[in-house]
C-alpha cells in the first residue's frame, strides 16, 4: 500500500493535448469554415451573375434580329429585371442561409468548447472549493490527461492525503502511542456512549480503574524499555480478559481503565476483576527474566453509585485507593463511606504539610541493649507527631499518607538530619559514642539521590558514618535486586551500617541475601511476642538467629517485654534486644540521662576493679 507521499509524488504521463491547443483548434476550424463559406458564396454569386448576363445578351440578340419583338422585348426586360433584383435576392438568401449555418456552427463550437473546456474548469473550481471547505470525501470526476485532468487528480490526491493525515491525527489524539489502546480522551467519549445506551436500555455499566503494584521497580531495575514492554504485555492480558463490547484504555504511566458495558446484573463485575487480578499476577518475561507484579482495582457501578461520569470516576479512584490500603493485588467496590475516608485523608495530608513547614515532627529514641553485657550499644530513632487538636498521631497512620502524598522524602531528610545531629551532640557532651538507627521507607530507598543525601547530612553534622545505621525492610531489598545491591554497596562504602528490619515477615531469597552488605538482622516483634507459647514462633526465632550468624551478621530482637523472653533470646545466642522491658521510646534528654548513668556505672566498675 502506497503512502500519502507516494500518491502526491507519483509521476504522470505527459498530457496528450493542452488547453491552448484545444482553443486554437476550435478557432482554426471556425476560420476554415468562414473561409470556405465565403469562397463558395463568392463563386456562386459570380456564376449566377455570369449566367444571367449571357441570357440577357441572348434576348437582346433575338430582339435585334426582329423575330418576336414583343416577346423578346418582354423577355429582355424580365431578364434585365431579374439581373437587377434576383441576383441580389439570391445573394441575400444565400447569405442568410450561410449566416444560419454559421450560427449553428458557432453554437456547436460553443457547446463543444463548453464541454471540453468551460465545464471541466467549473467542475474543477467547485471541487477545489469543496475540498478547501473540508469536504475531504469529495472527488473531482474529470477523467482526462490534459492540464485540467492533472489539476483534478492533484486536488483528489491532496484530499486523500489530508483525509489520511486527519484520520491519523484523530487516531493519535484518541489512542495511546505505546499500547495502541484508547486514551483518557477517547475513554470519556466511550463512557458517555455506554452510559447513554444503559439509560435507554435500563442496564448497568461498571468502571474498573487500576494500576500496577510496584511498577516503578521495573523501570528502576531493568530500565524504561523493559517497563514499556511490561505495559504492552499488561495491555494484551487485559484485552484478553474483557468482552469485545468492553473498552480497555490506558491513562498514562501504569494506569488503566475498563468500561464494562451493557450489564444486566453485578455478578459479572467481580468475575472480571478477579480474572484481571489473576492474569496480572502471573509472571511476565522481560529481558529473559521473570518479573512479578500485581494490580489494585477500584470499581464503581452506574447507576447504583452515581450517574455523573466525573463522579463515577472519582468513586473508582477512591475504591482503588482503598484496595491499595488493604494490601494491594486485590479489588474493591466503591462504598459511600469512602468519601468520608477521603476527606479525612485529605485533611491529614494538609496537616502533614503544615507540620513539615513548622518542624512539628520530632524523634524519640529507644535503646538497643547488648544481651551479653546489658549495655546500651545503640538507639532507634522513632518519629513522633503531636497534632494540635488530635494529640499524638500514630506513625502507622501518617506515614502511609505521607508516602501517598510524596511527602516522605521531606520527612525522612529532616528526621535523618535530626538523628545525626543528636548523636553528634551526645558525643560532644562526653557521652559514649553509640550508633543511631533510622528507618527508610521504600520510597526513600528508591530515590536516586539517597546516597548523596546521606553523605551530605553526615558531612553537615560532622558525624562519623559508622555511628549511623539505616534500617530497610525485606520487601525493599527484594523488589529490585541489582539496583538494591548497588545502592547498599555505595552506602556501606561510606561506612554506614545496614540492617534489615522486621526480618521473617517477607520472602527473602537466601541466594540474594548473602550478596547484600548487611550488618544486622532484626527479628520482628510478632515472633518475639509469642516465642514462649508458640513452637512455630520459637522455631522461626531460632532459625533467624542461626541464619544471621551463619552469614556473619549480628541479630537483634524487637518487642522484648518480659525477662523470660530475654532469657530465651540469651540462651539461643541473640546478640541484642530492644523493647519495653528495657525502655519505651523516650525524649533525647532522658536518653542522655540513661547514657550518662551507664557511663558513670562503667567508671565506678572500673574504679572498683582498679582498687
Amino acid at each position: 500500500m502506497s503512502s500519502a507521499g507516494d500518491k502526491v509524488s507519483r509521476p504522470r504521463p505527459a498530457a496528450k493535448s493542452s488547453i491552448a491547443e484545444r482553443v486554437w483548434l476550435v478557432i482554426g476550424i471556425l476560420l476554415f469554415l468562414f473561409f470556405v463559406t465565403s469562397t463558395v458564396a463568392h463563386l456562386l454569386t459570380k456564376r449566377i451573375d455570369s449566367d444571367v448576363t449571357q441570357l440577357v445578351r441572348a434576348a437582346e440578340f433575338v430582339l435585334e434580329e426582329g423575330s418576336g419583338e414583343t416577346e423578346a422585348a418582354e423577355l429582355a426586360r424580365s431578364l434585365a429585371d431579374w439581373k437587377a433584383t434576383g441576383t441580389i435576392d439570391l445573394t441575400v438568401w444565400f447569405l442568410l442561409s450561410m449566416t444560419l449555418f454559421g450560427v449553428v456552427v458557432g453554437i456547436t463550437a460553443a457547446i463543444a468548447l463548453s464541454r471540453g473546456l468551460i465545464r471541466p474548469i467549473l467542475e474543477l473550481v467547485a471541487g477545489a472549493e469543496a475540498i478547501g471547505e473540508g469536504k475531504l470525501d469529495h472527488r473531482i470526476a474529470i477523467d482526462s490527461e490534459d492540464e485540467i485532468g492533472i489539476l483534478a487528480e492533484a486536488f483528489n490526491r491532496m484530499a486523500e492525503t489530508r483525509q489520511e493525515s486527519e484520520e491519523s491525527l484523530r487516531k493519535s489524539a484518541h489512542h495511546d502511542a505505546l499500547t495502541k489502546l484508547p486514551n483518557r480522551t477517547y475513554f470519556q467519549i466511550r463512557l458517555d456512549e455506554a452510559l447513554d445506551n444503559a439509560r435507554r436500555a435500563g442496564r448497568m455499566v461498571a468502571i474498573h480503574y487500576l494500576d500496577l503494584d510496584h511498577f516503578k521497580d521495573v523501570n528502576d531495575t531493568l530500565g524504561h524499555p523493559a517497563g514499556d514492554d511490561l505495559l504492552k504485555q499488561v495491555s494484551a492480558r487485559l484485552l484478553a480478559c474483557v468482552r469485545k463490547t468492553d473498552t480497555v484504555a490506558r491513562f498514562g504511566g501504569d494506569e488503566f481503565a475498563i468500561i464494562q458495558a451493557n450489564l444486566n446484573h453485578q455478578d459479572g463485575i467481580a468475575v472480571l476483576a478477579e480474572r484481571m487480578v489473576e492474569s496480572i499476577a502471573a509472571p511476565f518475561k522481560l529481558d529473559q527474566e521473570q518479573v512479578f507484579t500485581g494490580t489494585s482495582i477500584g470499581i464503581t457501578v452506574f447507576p447504583h453509585d452515581d450517574s455523573d461520569p466525573d463522579r463515577l470516576f472519582r468513586n473508582a479512584d477512591l475504591a482503588l485507593y482503598q484496595a491499595k490500603q488493604e494490601g494491594r493485588n486485590n479489588y474493591r467496590l466503591y462504598d459511600p463511606a469512602m468519601n468520608e475516608e477521603l476527606r479525612a485523608r485529605k485533611a491529614l495530608e494538609q496537616d502533614i504539610r503544615q507540620a513539615l513547614d513548622e518542624g512539628a515532627f520530632f524523634l524519640n529514641y529507644q535503646p538497643q541493649i547488648e544481651i551479653a553485657s546489658g549495655r546500651i550499644t545503640g538507639v532507634e530513632a522513632l518519629v513522633r507527631w503531636r497534632h494540635p487538636e488530635r494529640g499524638m498521631v500514630s506513625p502507622a497512620e501518617f506515614i502511609p499518607v505521607a508516602e501517598q502524598a510524596r511527602l516522605i522524602s521531606r520527612l525522612t531528610d529532616g528526621l535523618l538530619r535530626e538523628a545525626c545531629e543528636q548523636a553528634k551532640a551526645w558525643q560532644d557532651a562526653g557521652l559514649p559514642p553509640i550508633r543511631v538507627s533510622v528507618n527508610l521507607s521504600p520510597a526513600d530507598f528508591k530515590r536516586t539521590d539517597i546516597v548523596s543525601t546521606v553523605t551530605g547530612i553526615l558531612d553537615e553534622c560532622g558525624l562519623t558514618p559508622r555511628y549511623l545505621e539505616l534500617e530497610i525492610t525485606e520487601g525493599m531489598v527484594m523488589s529490585g535486586v541489582e539496583s538494591v545491591i548497588a545502592t547498599l554497596n555505595e552506602l556501606h562504602a561510606l561506612g554506614v551500617a545496614l540492617a534489615i528490619d522486621d526480618f521473617g515477615t517477607g520472602f527473602s531469597s537466601m541466594n540474594y541475601l548473602k550478596q547484600f552488605p548487611l550488618d544486622r538482622l532484626k527479628i520482628d516483634q510478632s515472633f518475639v511476642r509469642d516465642v514462649l507459647t508458640s513452637e512455630e514462633d520459637a522455631g522461626i526465632t531460632k532459625a533467624i538467629i542461626q541464619l544471621g550468624h551463619s552469614l556473619g551478621l549480628k541479630v537483634i530482637a524487637e518487642g522484648v517485654e518480659t525477662e523470660r523472653q530475654l532469657v530465651f533470646l540469651r540462651v539461643w545466642g541473640c546478640d541484642e534486644a530492644q523493647g519495653y522491658y528495657f525502655s519505651r521510646p523516650i525524649l533525647p534528654e532522658k536518653m542522655a540521662a540513661m547514657l550518662e548513668a551507664q557511663a558513670n556505672e562503667t567508671q565506678e566498675q572500673g574504679a572498683r576493679h582498679g582498687a
